[in-house]
């Protein structure tokens, strides 16, 4: 199966650009999104809130992006294609691992207190080493788009329905209370890139692992002719 590259960006000058630019792209677009969670929430409330079969929904998907339920969606997906390569769970075991990491690091520098605790929605306490359930990513948000990530990158034809299935299970979150959208927004971009990032680094390595395979192993022959030459 050919792996779809979603970092495919130019080289030198250009590449550079393109990475600043789009991170300060997103960086406003979820500025923005923080800055107007006063009027989402309240429009969620007044139209969503009450609506029963979106709490069922909320609440199915939220179980189904716990980290067991993942790993046997991940287990069963490599038992079922064939096509997948053999490096797939290690891959997949990268990417969803170091999400929960990276997720959890942007969590204690921003410190945002959760919805429903008596807090303003613009109580940022971070940076901050003390323990608490912060809200800012959303860490089903992270790791519901960094699965539709790694997933796309092996099924390109799938990723806007990958992108629509993530987008629901992150709004659960806001359902349920535990979220607010701008969270939501921050864990849907940093999942979706963090994927992108570490299957990135993952090519790379393995691009000059083999390299140094193939050199070693035509390297060797030479060696031996040069010897038995010189006898």
């Amino acid at each position: 199966m050919r792996v779809c590259d979603m970092t495919r960006p130019a080289t030198g000058a250009v590449r550079k650009w393109r990475v600043v630019g789009g991170a300060i792209l997103w960086g406003l677009i979820i500025a923005l999104a923080v800055y107007c969670d006063p009027l989402t929430q309240a429009w969620w409330d007044r139209y969503l809130g009450d609506l029963f079969a979106v709490h069922v929904v909320a609440l199915a998907l939220t179980d189904l992006l716990r980290a067991h339920f993942l790993l046997l969606g991940v287990l069963l997906l490599r038992a079922l294609d064939p096509r997948l390569p053999r490096d797939f769970m290690k891959r997949a075991a990268w990417v969803l691992l170091s999400q929960m990491l990276a997720a959890g690091v942007v969590k204690q520098l921003f410190g945002r207190i959760r919805p429903g605790a008596g807090a303003p929605v613009f109580a940022f306490t971070g940076p901050t080493l003390a323990d608490g359930s912060y809200s800012f990513p959303s860490g089903h948000a992270t790791v519901a788009f960094a699965l539709a990530g790694l997933l796309a990158a092996y099924y390109p034809r799938w990723r806007w329905l990958l992108i629509a299935l993530a987008a629901l299970g992150a709004l659960g979150r806001v359902d349920l209370g535990r979220h607010y959208i701008g969270d939501t927004v921050a864990g849907a971009v940093l999942g979706w890139y963090w994927a992108a990032l570490v299957l990135a680094g993952l090519r790379r390595f393995t691009r000059r692992r083999d390299a140094r395979r193939v050199a070693s192993e035509i390297g060797a022959p030479s060696a031996a002719l040069v010897g038995t030459s010189e006898e």
